[in-house]
């Protein structure tokens, strides 16, 4: 039996752990702000074991857990599921001693970022791929729309959401270049980088306005 252990969604990482820091630099962490994050992390660690683990016990889970990766990797599956990981710093910022609403800002700000440059990754590579042309349709109509209402929230609270701008630059720029896939290591170094810079920003308009 084969049991994968670590997640193979790299970008995921920084998902969940960018978030997570910036949580816990914006406010003073404590015992229960570290538990939260120690407990997200440990939660996505496990997900990828499970699903390996159902598959070997049956045509029925196997057929399960299939489906549940091919959801995973759609267009809707990473939206949702970056928004989840980033929405997992919510309650370490709160027990950090972010205000409550500040917190939820920094997870819009995370969640509309990350979703521009999942769009932008599924608009300008997946359509060399195996997905089809209503896929790719799909996510270059939600990129700039997302971009957008990036834009509105940055506009209207940009404290903390100034954070979104270097992922938004970023999805830009991979929707202007539509790098092919043999670049996909290069485009995920890029949006590494966009990540940890937003994360800087993010962090420095916190501590500036408090």
């Amino acid at each position: 039996m084969r049991i994968r252990i670590l997640p193979r969604e790299h970008g995921a990482y920084a998902q969940l752990g960018v978030p997570l820091v910036v949580a816990l630099a914006a406010g003073r962490p404590g015992v229960a702000a570290f538990a939260f994050a120690l407990g997200a992390i440990a939660l996505f660690f496990v997900h990828e074991p499970l699903l390996s683990l159902a598959a070997e016990l049956g045509a029925r889970a196997r057929s399960t857990a299939r489906a549940a990766r091919r959801l995973e990797h759609s267009l809707a599956g990473e939206l949702v599921l970056s928004s989840l990981l980033a929405g997992a710093a919510v309650p370490a910022a709160m027990a950090a001693g972010v205000a409550s609403e500040l917190a939820l800002w920094m997870w819009a700000a995370w969640a509309t970022g990350f979703g521009v440059v999942t769009c932008a990754v599924h608009g300008a590579v997946a359509r060399r791929a195996r997905h089809g042309r209503d896929h790719v349709r799909a996510a270059r109509v939600l990129g700039p729309a997302l971009a957008v209402t990036a834009g509105i929230l940055v506009a209207f609270r940009p404290v903390p959401v100034v954070g979104v701008i270097p992922l938004v630059v970023a999805a830009v720029g991979i929707f202007v270049a539509r790098p092919s896939a043999r670049r996909l290591r290069r485009v995920g170094w890029t949006l590494m980088t966009a990540t940890l810079v937003a994360g800087v920003w993010m962090v420095i308009a916190t501590r500036a306005a408090g």
